[in-house]
C-alpha cells in the first residue's frame, strides 16, 4: 500500500491548472514581501496573498500567509480606521484551518492567532499538533515558544526557541528566533543572556524594531543606558509617536507583570511615557 502522502501529491498534481500555478506564484511573491518583516512588506504580502486566493480559493498557503501578515501588523502597532488587523488575522487563520485542518501552515497560523490574542493554551495545542505533523520544520517550535512565553512560561520557551533556531538557521526570519530568546531571557531577569541574543538578532537584521526595543530595555536594566541610547534613537526614528503606554497596549503577554517588566526597562532607557 502506498503512503497517503504520495496519493495526496498525485491528486494535487492531477488537479493543477494554470490558475493554480499563477496563484502559487503570487503566494511566493507574497511570502517574499512578508519575509522583509517590515510594515510595508506585510501590507504588500497581504495584497499578493489575497490575489492568490482570488485565483484559487482552495489553496491554503496564501490564506495562512495572510493570517501571519495581519497578526504581525497588529503586533507592530499598525492600525487603520477601516481595518482591524487582529480580526483579519483571526478570520484568515480560521479559514486556512477550515480548508485543511491537517495543514502545517494552517495549524501554525491558528497557534499564532490564539497566542497573540492571549489564549496561550489553545496556541500551544495547535503548535504541538503542527510539530507532530512535521517535527523537522522550525516554525512549529517557533510558535510553540511564543505560546509558552505569552502564557507566562518564558523559561520553558527557551528550549523550543533554541530548537527553532537550530532547525531554522537558514530561514529568512532567523533573527526573529534570536529576538524571542532575548525577550525570554529578559523576562526571567537574565539580562546578560538577553543582551547576547539581542545583539545576535541585530547582526542578522538591523532593521528589526522589536530587537531595538528589547536591547534598549536590557541595557537600561544593566545600568548601561549610554550603550542603549542608539537603540532608543532607532526606536524613535522608526516610530516617532512611540510611547510606553501605547507600546504596553500592544504587548501580548497574558501576565501583567511581564508587560510591566518590559515597560519598566523602556522607561529606564528614557523612552517617552
Amino acid at each position: 500500500m502506498r503512503p497517503s502522502f504520495w496519493e495526496t501529491a498525485e491528486t494535487r498534481r492531477a488537479t493543477l491548472d494554470s490558475k493554480s500555478l499563477d496563484a502559487w506564484d503570487l503566494t511566493i511573491q507574497g511570502q517574499y514581501q512578508v519575509n522583509k518583516r517590515t510594515i510595508d512588506g506585510f501590507l504588500k504580502g497581504v495584497e499578493f496573498f489575497d490575489a492568490a486566493s482570488d485565483l484559487d480559493s482552495k489553496l491554503v498557503a496564501p490564506v495562512s500567509g495572510a493570517a501571519e501578515a495581519w497578526l504581525f501588523l497588529a503586533m507592530s502597532g499598525w492600525r487603520s480606521e477601516d481595518v482591524n488587523p487582529w480580526e483579519r488575522g483571526f478570520v484568515a487563520a480560521e479559514e486556512a484551518y477550515w480548508l485543511d485542518a491537517s495543514n502545517y501552515e494552517a495549524l501554525v497560523a491558528m497557534s499564532a492567532t490564539h497566542s497573540m490574542q492571549r489564549r496561550p493554551d489553545k496556541g500551544r495545542k495547535y503548535a504541538s499538533r503542527a510539530i507532530e505533523i512535521n517535527p523537522h520544520a522550525a516554525n512549529g517550535y517557533h510558535i510553540l515558544a511564543l505560546s509558552l512565553t505569552v502564557g507566562g512560561n518564558p523559561e520553558e520557551s527557551i528550549p523550543a526557541s533554541t530548537q527553532a533556531g537550530r532547525l531554522g538557521r537558514y530561514e529568512p526570519w532567523h533573527h526573529d528566533t534570536a529576538s524571542d530568546l532575548a525577550y525570554s531571557h529578559y523576562l526571567i531577569g537574565n539580562y546578560e543572556a538577553a543582551l547576547t541574543w539581542g545583539q545576535q538578532s541585530l547582526q542578522l537584521f538591523d532593521r528589526f524594531l522589536q530587537v531595538h526595543i528589547i536591547l534598549a530595555a536590557t541595557y537600561a536594566q544593566l545600568g548601561r543606558t549610554d550603550e542603549g541610547q542608539p537603540h532608543v534613537e532607532t526606536v524613535l526614528k522608526f516610530r516617532p509617536d512611540f510611547s510606553c503606554a501605547k507600546h504596553k497596549s500592544c504587548l501580548i503577554y497574558a501576565r501583567e507583570k511581564d508587560r510591566d517588566h518590559i515597560i519598566a526597562g523602556l522607561l529606564k532607557a528614557g523612552l517617552p511615557e
